[in-house]
């Protein structure tokens, strides 16, 4: 352990996410919630390689920002994982040959008693569809306040052609937004520096101006992190709704309306 975290790479970095997360995945399509001692030490493997990745994550990038959404999508995966192997114990139920041609496609994929036939393919995409059902849509527990398609019709669901042209549009837009907020000119280190008298015991001496540069410093870093949050799930969305992997029903919008975050629980849903 100690020399792998001393000989830090890109390659050990991402591949030990990488394999927690398909270690996840196959625990939870290829086991049964009756072996839960295997579940049990699937799940300290991944929180270990989990470890191993965020320890050596800054060997990644030089982008603090793209370090930090790896790092933390990551750790939501370790634990989402540790909750469905050990917590729900969500487990992939085949049919009998009988019951499969009156079982509707999408109902084999989505929720947490999922069922259908006993090919590779499709325990590999029902474990692939609940890892990233991360509130839980369609299950005996969903998340509360999970913002809807539509405010004007809470039960719209988008056709997975129109689904993904939007999603596209607003990687593209976020794309555009990073791009124009990356021009703003970064601080220098004597801005930073810590012998700098702190704001708040000049506030008589503060001109309007450095207000001003301070005030869109602020919301640009803070609009920074939620787009760029942004873009990897709308990424993550694309890529498994275009592949079949995942419906657009499992992919409400990642932020829901501001103006109805007016308490610490519909914020966090």
């Amino acid at each position: 352990m100690s020399f792998l975290l001393s000989h830090p790479t890109p390659g050990l970095s991402l591949g030990s996410f990488i394999a927690a997360h398909f270690l996840c995945t196959a625990t939870l399509g290829f086991t049964t919630k009756d072996q839960a001692w295997i579940r049990r030490v699937a799940s300290i493997l991944i929180f270990l390689l989990t470890f191993i990745g965020d320890r050596t994550a800054y060997s990644v990038s030089d982008n603090a920002s793209i370090r930090c959404l790896l790092v933390t999508f990551s750790w939501v995966q370790a634990f989402n994982g540790n909750s469905l192997l050990c917590l729900s114990k969500a487990g992939y139920k085949v049919l009998k040959q009988g019951i499969q041609q009156n079982t509707p496609a999408e109902s084999i994929f989505v929720g947490s008693d999922a069922s259908g036939d006993e090919s590779f393919f499709s325990r590999l995409k029902w474990a692939l569809t609940m890892q990233w059902n991360l509130r839980r849509i369609k299950t005996s527990r969903p998340a509360r306040n999970t913002p809807p398609f539509s405010s004007k019709d809470p039960s719209y669901i988008p056709s997975r052609g129109r689904f993904l042209l939007t999603r596209v549009g607003v990687i593209l837009a976020s794309i555009s937004y990073m791009a124009i907020i990356g021009l703003q000119p970064e601080p220098t280190r004597e801005d930073l520096s810590g012998d700098r008298v702190r704001f708040f015991s000049r506030l008589d001496e503060v001109t309007p101006y450095e207000l001003l540069q301070r005030a869109i410093s602020t919301v640009t870093w803070l609009s920074g992190i939620g787009t760029t949050s942004e873009i990897c799930y709308n990424v993550i969305a694309v890529v498994l709704v275009g592949l079949g992997l995942s419906e657009p029903v499992m992919w409400p919008s990642w932020f829901g309306s501001f103006t109805e975050a007016y308490s610490v629980r519909r914020w966090w849903g």
